[in-house]
């Protein structure tokens, strides 16, 4: 039996209509989608927000394209910088494609040409952030070719906030990012601008459009202050089963490596391991996570978010909660973010969908 993914579409497609409603008329709702949804199955997070979200966003052309035989036939911006050998998948079924050189809009071009089709690019700004996006000053290069070329279509320009969160930062990327705008409007004057994740838009840097990924899953990119407030909650769960108990006297070694009991523990075991997206990250009431299927866990240290009564037995073949829509939590326990531990804490579980 598989571990279950339980994730409610219902709950998804209401902290959409809540983000929404936060928005200036006419400015576009990008819903992410990349990472299969964040770990929640992109064409079905697509499809039940299909009359809510103006367009998507994803990493890759095949995800695009995935999104396109599910029957999305909204826009689909790749956001990642393509490779030449995606050109003629994403134009052949009509993905917007990032453009971050004037290199990228030639080959976009030359692609484009043998298949005598519209390629659409939205242009990609380096405000900061340094990670693609070509610079203010060589921005002029690219419009220069986009609009010699006969068939590109650049319908947005857009950038990426590093800190969200610092709302000095934020400013001094917006200034640059003006100023990037101005030029493309100048050249292309139904351009949709978008700077905002969801981090951006808590902030309230809305522009022409929003692209908004960890929000949609009910959960908020940082902690802190924030301009904008919209109530939102998590959509899944993921639920394993306990495989077995035992206890390890003091000293006893516990699955593997060097780990010995540092007093006598009571233990169960859980069908769930690093394999299944588990870190394998030491933390305290797992006594031993690194196997690939299975995890040791304290029977003293267990909570209800777990889904099992404190004091109760603990029984083979009952529930364990791995994920009780707490990311947070979790992601705090293992160090690391949300967005990891809802990208990988599925990866072996059958999803069942609440509709």
């Amino acid at each position: 039996m598989l571990n279950v993914a339980y994730i409610n579409l219902k709950t998804i497609k209401k902290n959409a209509v809540n983000i929404k409603s936060k928005l200036p008329a006419g400015c576009r709702f990008y819903a992410v989608v990349k990472a299969d949804a964040y770990g929640h199955g992109a064409e079905e997070v697509a499809n039940a927000i299909y009359g809510v979200a103006d367009g998507y966003c994803v990493s890759l052309p095949e995800e695009g394209v995935s999104l396109r035989l599910a029957g999305i036939d909204k826009e689909i911006i790749v956001l990642a910088p393509a490779v030449k050998s995606d050109y003629k998948t994403a134009i052949s079924y009509d993905l917007t494609l990032s453009a971050s050189s004037e290199e990228d809009i030639e080959g976009i071009s030359a692609t484009a040409k043998k298949l005598k089709s519209e390629a659409k690019v939205h242009i990609a700004v380096n405000t900061g952030m340094n990670r693609f996006g070509e610079s203010l000053p060589l921005l002029w290069k690219l419009i220069a070719a986009a609009k010699k070329s006969k068939l590109i279509s650049v319908t947005g320009v857009y950038s990426h906030f590093y800190l969200p969160e610092d709302l000095s930062a934020v400013n001094r990327q917006c200034e640059i990012f003006g100023r990037a705008v101005n030029l493309i409007k100048e050249a292309f004057p139904e351009a949709v601008a978008h700077i905002s994740a969801s981090g951006g838009f808590l902030q309230g840097k809305f522009y022409g459009g929003v692209r908004i990924g960890i929000l949609l899953y009910g959960y908020y990119p940082f902690c802190g202050k924030s301009r904008i407030k919209v109530s939102v909650s998590p959509a899944m769960k993921v639920e394993t089963r306990i495989v077995a108990t035992g206890k390890a006297a003091k000293g006893q070694n516990l699955l593997y490596g060097d780990f010995t009991a540092e007093k006598s523990e009571e233990y169960f075991l859980i069908r769930y391991g690093y394999a299944d997206g588990l870190p394998r990250t030491t933390v305290k009431n797992q006594l031993n996570n690194r196997c690939m299927d299975v995890t040791a866990v304290n029977i003293d240290e267990i909570s209800d978010g777990n889904g099992l009564k404190i004091g109760k037995k603990i029984k083979k073949d009952g529930k364990f909660y791995i994920l009780n829509k707490n990311a947070d939590k979790i992601a705090e326990k293992y160090g690391t973010i949300s967005y990891e531990i809802l990208t990988s804490v599925a990866k072996r579980a059958k999803r069942v969908y609440l509709r």
